[in-house]
C-alpha cells in the first residue's frame, strides 16, 4: 500500500489540532453571539466531558474564526440531527434561551439550527388555497410521515409524531 504524502500530512495536522474556542451564547459577557453563523467544518468526537461523551461541531464564521459548538444539550443535538449539515454548508445556530415546558417539569436550553440549502424542489401546483398545513411536495423519494405527510424528520404542527422539545 502506497501512502499519499499529502493525505498523511493532513492527518497529522488533524491529530495535532486543538478544538477551537467553545461557543457560549448563554454568557452575554463573553462576547459570544447568540446566533452563530458559519461554514460547517466538521463533526468530531465523541470527546470526554464531566457529563459524559459529547460530539463537537466546528463552524468557521465570516471572519475566519472557528467555534466549537459542543452538543451537550438534547435540543441542540436533535436540531443538528434534523438539519444534517454537510461540510462546506452555511449553518446558523441560534440560542433561544432557557424554556419551561408547557406541562411543567424541568427547564431546558432551546436552540434552532438552520442550513442554507436548497435541495428540495417544490411542486407549487400541489399547494391549495384552503390548506395552509399542506406539506411541501418534492419530486424526490423522500420518506414521509404517515400521519402528516411532511418529509422526515419534520412534521406539521399538531402531528402526533412531532415532539416540540
Amino acid at each position: 500500500m502506497t501512502i499519499d504524502p499529502e493525505r498523511a500530512r493532513r492527518l497529522v495536522e488533524q491529530a495535532d489540532a486543538q478544538l477551537p474556542a467553545a461557543w457560549m451564547p448563554a454568557n452575554a459577557e463573553s462576547g459570544h453571539p447568540t446566533t452563530l453563523v458559519g461554514v460547517f467544518v466538521n463533526l468530531s468526537g465523541p470527546h470526554q466531558t464531566a457529563y459524559g461523551p459529547a460530539r463537537v461541531v466546528v463552524l468557521r464564521d465570516e471572519h475566519g474564526v472557528e467555534w466549537a459548538v459542543w452538543l451537550l444539550h438534547t435540543v441542540l443535538r436533535n436540531e443538528f440531527a434534523r438539519a444534517r449539515p454537510h461540510v462546506g454548508e452555511l449553518v446558523a445556530v441560534k440560542y433561544e434561551g432557557r424554556r419551561q415546558p408547557d406541562g411543567g417539569g424541568h427547564g431546558y436550553a432551546s436552540y434552532r439550527v438552520v442550513v442554507d440549502r436548497d435541495d428540495t424542489p417544490i411542486d407549487w401546483t400541489a399547494v391549495g388555497d384552503s390548506d395552509d398545513q399542506a406539506p411541501p411536495v418534492s419530486s424526490s423519494s423522500t420518506p414521509r410521515c404517515d400521519a402528516c405527510q411532511y418529509p422526515h424528520p419534520t412534521h406539521a404542527t399538531g402531528c402526533p409524531h412531532d415532539i416540540p422539545f
